[in-house]
């Protein structure tokens, strides 16, 4: 009897050791899954920002340009949040207008033709 207990001896070690690490694979795979959606909707945040500075930017042209052409005579918006934004071309002239908006290193753009 005594033979038998020394043979199954550490089995319970072995067995708990590789639980452990099953455990500690499936949170390591879980922690970057979640990590990655956490970045995502972080940036689906930040993407309204700049769709936001974008369309501004794209509205103040085609405001400008029902009231008066070029040159442009109402100042541009400024941005509260912080976010940026660029028209092309910088006078509001032409067929086509685009304007890109920035905000928090998300770029999103908006593109008027008439």
């Amino acid at each position: 009897m005594t033979k038998k207990i020394k043979l199954q001896d550490g089995q319970i070690l072995i067995f708990a050791a590789i639980i452990l690490g099953v455990m500690v694979l499936t949170s390591i795979s879980l922690q970057a899954i979640l990590l990655s959606k956490l970045r995502l909707s972080a940036e689906v945040k930040n993407s309204v920002g700049a769709a936001f500075a974008a369309e501004s930017g794209l509205e103040w042209c085609l405001y400008n340009n029902q009231i008066s052409p070029s040159p442009t005579p109402w100042p541009a918006p400024i941005m509260a949040n912080g976010s940026t934004y660029q028209v092309f071309p910088p006078d509001c002239t032409g067929e086509v207008l685009k304007s890109i908006g920035t905000y928090k290193g998300v770029v999103r753009s908006f593109e008027a033709s008439f």
